[in-house]
This record gives C-alpha cells, structure tokens and sequence, in this order.
C-alpha cells in the first residue's frame, strides 16, 4: 500500500506519480480529513498589491528572535547531534537514491 499525503486545490486532489504505481494502474482512493491546518492555503493568499504590502507591514512588526548563552550552547549542542546522525547514515541512504534513478 502507497499513502500520500496531499492537499485539495479548486475542488481536485493532486497525487503525485511514482514508480510504485506505474500508469494504468488502477487504485482506490479514500479521503481522511487530517485537521485543521495551520495558517491558510496557498489558494487563499492575497497576492493582490495591497495584499502584498499589508503582509509587509506585519512582517516589519516581528522583532529578532534572541537566545540566551545557555540557549546558544543547546543549539549548536543539537545541530552538531544532527550532523553525527546524518553523517552516519549518508551513503546509505545517498545508496538508496542513487537506485531510483537507475
């Protein structure tokens, strides 16, 4: 079984091809509401002028985020955490896409 996850845009439900399921095959689809989402659409953004620059104007009234020493210490803690676990499984995983395009 393949599940995607995906978002319904202007009445359709975009699903998006894979090898898994070559043309022609036939499937069932059941729709499972996930939620309320956050924020709102991309179908829904005022893209209008003032639209554009109303968003600007609230953009300009969020203020820089700022960490604390021991906040720093725990970030840079983290990402270095992060970095020995995708080091470690790189080439597996670069193995892994390197056969999809094959």
């Amino acid at each position: 079984m393949v599940s995607f996850r995906t978002f319904i845009h202007h009445g359709s439900i975009e699903i998006p091809a894979t090898k898994e399921l070559p043309d022609g095959t036939e499937v069932l689809v059941q729709v499972t509401p996930l939620g309320e989402p956050l924020g709102i659409n991309e179908c829904d953004w005022d893209d209008t002028p003032d639209g554009i620059a109303n968003w600007l104007d609230w953009l300009e009234t969020l203020e820089p985020l700022s960490f604390t020493d021991d906040e720093l210490r725990d970030l840079e803690a983290a990402r270095n955490e992060q970095k020995q676990w995708e080091l470690q499984r790189f080439s597996n995983h670069g193995d892994k896409l390197a056969g999809e395009w094959k």
